[in-house]
C-alpha cells in the first residue's frame, strides 16, 4: 500500500539558491574586469618608461588578466548548472508535496475498509501514486546527477552517473540514484508496495484467463521460447548471463546432492565453510525448485500458478530450465555502502530481504551526490596462503565455468550489478585457514 511517510520532499531553499546563482554571476563579473584593470593599468607605463625589456615587463601581467577570466568562466558554468538544477527541481518539489497530500487522502478513504482492494479503482488510484512517486524522484536525482557532473568536470572530478546497484565509486564516475526502470521493477518501495486487484471465486472469466492466457501461454510458452532465444542469442538479453545462471543452478543441484559427504565430512573432520560461490549456486538452485512449483505465485494468483505447475508437469520440466534463461535481474539495488545527508528526504536503499535485490527501503535524507572512495581489494592467487581442506580433493573434478589457469579469486573481483561473478563451485576452506 502506498505509504505517504515514505515520499521524499525537497527540504532545501530554491529561492535562497537563486540569490547564490546571482552572487556567483556578480563575483564573476567582478573578477574578470578586475583582471583586465590590472593588465590595463600596467600597460599604462609604457608612456614613460623605455627600455630594451618593456615589452617583456608590460606582458608580465596578461596572465593575470588570462588567469582571471578562466576562473570568472568557471565560476559562471557553476552558476549555469545551478541554475539549471533550480529551474528543473522546482516543479519536482512541488509535484512530490502534492503526491503526499494525495496520497494521505487516499490512505485515509481506505482506512477501516478490508476489502478495498477489490476495487478497481482504488487499485489503479494507488498504483497511479506510487507510479508518480517514482517518477518524480528519477527526475529529481537526474537533475543532480547532471548538475554536480557539470560542476565536477570543471576540476576534472568524476562524472555522476545513474546507479546500477553496484555503488561504484571511484575517480572517474560516481554512481547516484536509480533510473526510473528499476524503481518500476523493484518489489518494494520506500513510498509503498504495489498491491494486486483481488477477486471473489465465483469470477470465472478472470480466472480462466488467468490459467490460459497469463499462466500457460504468456508466462510459460511465450516465456520458454523467449529463455531458448536467450541461451543462442536471440533477443535483448545477455546470454552470457543467461548461460551462468543456468550453469549457477546446475551447480547448486550437485551442491546438495553432495550433502551426504558434506555431513560425513563435517562429523569426521570438522564443520566446513560454504564458499560465495556456494552460497550463490545453492540460490539458484532455490530457485529452480521454486519456478518449478511456482512458489511465488500461489498467494497472488492460485489459477496463473497452478497453470505453471500443469505446464511443467508436461513438460517435464523443460519449461522453468527454458525461462532460466529468460529472468535475468533487472539491476540490482542492493544496500548502499553509506548514508548521505542533504535536500531529499527519501529512497536510496535497498532492503537485504534474503538474496532478492529489488527490495528498497525508507533511506532518510539525501544530499546533492558527494564523491566517495574505496580502496580496492588485493587480488591474490586462490592457493596463496592457503591449504586445501580433504574435502575440496573430492570436488576437483567438479566442472569449472572458469578459463584455465585463472588465478584470482571471484570474490575479489567487482561485482556485477544484477547477479554475482559467475564461478563454479568455490573450493572451500576451513575457517581460519
Amino acid at each position: 500500500m502506498i505509504e505517504p511517510s515514505g515520499i521524499p520532499q525537497f527540504v532545501g531553499n530554491l529561492d535562497q539558491l537563486e540569490k547564490d546563482v546571482s552572487a556567483l554571476r556578480s563575483d564573476a563579473i567582478g573578477i574578470r574586469n578586475g583582471g583586465k584593470d590590472v593588465h590595463s593599468r600596467f600597460q599604462a607605463l609604457a608612456g614613460v618608461y623605455k627600455a630594451p625589456e618593456d615589452t617583456q615587463l608590460f606582458d608580465t601581467t596578461r596572465p593575470v588578466m588570462d588567469k582571471a577570466e578562466a576562473f570568472a568562466t568557471k565560476l559562471e558554468t557553476v552558476a549555469d548548472a545551478l541554475d539549471t538544477f533550480s529551474i528543473e527541481a522546482r516543479p519536482l518539489a512541488k509535484q512530490l508535496a502534492q503526491l503526499k497530500t494525495d496520497a494521505l487522502a487516499f490512505v485515509d478513504s481506505v482506512a477501516g475498509d478490508d476489502n478495498w482492494t477489490y476495487d478497481e479503482d482504488k487499485i489503479n488510484r494507488q498504483q497511479k501514486l506510487i507510479d508518480g512517486v517514482s517518477a518524480a524522484e528519477s527526475a529529481f536525482r537526474d537533475a543532480e546527477r547532471r548538475a554536480a557532473s557539470k560542476i565536477s568536470a570543471l576540476v576534472g572530478g568524476p562524472r555522476f552517473v545513474v546507479d546500477d546497484g553496484s555503488h561504484t565509486v571511484n575517480d572517474k564516475s560516481v554512481m547516484y540514484g536509480y533510473d526510473l526502470e528499476a524503481l518500476k521493477h523493484a518489489k518494494e518501495l520506500p513510498w509503498g508496495t504495489p498491491e494486486s486487484e483481488s477477486h471473489h471465486a465465483w469470477e470465472v472469466g478472470y480466472w480462466a484467463k488467468s490459467y490460459v492466457w497469463d499462466g500457460l501461454i504468456v508466462d510459460n510458452i511465450w516465456g520458454g521460447i523467449k529463455g531458448l532465444g536467450t541461451l543462442v542469442g536471440i533477443g535483448p538479453e545477455d546470454t552470457s548471463d543467461a548461460w551462468g545462471h543456468i550453469w549457477d543452478m546446475v551447480g547448486g543441484i550437485g551442491q546438495y546432492t553432495a550433502k551426504p559427504y558434506d555431513w560425513v565430512m563435517d562429523h569426521t573432520i570438522g564443520p566446513d565453510e560454504e564458499s560465495a560461490d556456494e552460497v550463490r549456486q545453492k540460490h539458484a538452485a532455490k530457485d529452480f525448485g521454486k519456478g518449478l512449483v511456482a512458489w511465488d505465485m500461489w498467494g497472488q494468483n492460485p489459477a496463473r500458478a497452478s497453470a505453471t505447475v500443469t505446464f511443467n508437469l508436461l513438460t517435464l520440466g523443460a519449461g522453468p530450465y527454458g525461462v532460466q534463461g529468460r529472468h535475468l535481474p533487472r539491476p540490482a539495488l542492493s544496500r548502499p555502502h553509506g548514508r548521505r545527508e542533504g535536500d531529499l528526504r527519501s529512497a536510496q536503499a535497498v532492503r537485504g530481504h534474503g538474496r532478492d535485490p529489488q527490495r528498497l527501503r525508507h533511506h532518510g535524507e539525501l544530499a546533492a551526490p558527494a564523491q566517495r572512495h574505496r580502496t580496492p581489494r588485493r587480488l591474490q592467487s586462490p592457493h596463496q596462503g592457503r591449504q586445501v581442506h580433504p574435502r575440496q580433493r573430492g570436488r576437483q573434478g567438479q566442472h569449472h565455468r572458469s578459463s584455465p589457469g585463472e588465478g584470482l579469486r571471484r570474490a575479489d573481483r567487482p561485482r556485477r550489478s544484477t547477479v554475482p561473478a559467475r564461478a563454479c563451485p568455490g573450493r572451500r576452506r576451513r575457517p581460519g585457514a
